[in-house]
């Protein structure tokens, strides 16, 4: 879904439902919604989302080096 607000806990959606929020910028902010009850939404950022269960992984060189590859070749 691509939307000009951010979800609500009043939007609904499916576990997994990824919503972008449209900015200025020249992309929006992602959110996915995590609650495994549609009628309870809780809409957390996707950034959030990866900090939290990435947190190891930015001790591990090698998978950080690949991350910065992967979003360089992705700015180009």
């Amino acid at each position: 879904m691509q939307k000009y607000v951010a979800p609500t806990r009043l939007d609904f959606a499916p576990c997994g439902s990824v919503w972008e929020h449209l900015t200025d910028f020249p992309q929006g902010t992602l959110y996915i919604q995590i609650s495994d009850n549609p009628e309870q939404p809780e809409w957390l950022s996707l950034g959030d989302l990866l900090a939290t269960t990435f947190r190891e992984k930015v001790t591990d060189t090698n998978f950080i080096k690949t991350q910065i590859k992967q979003y360089r070749d992705k700015k180009v």
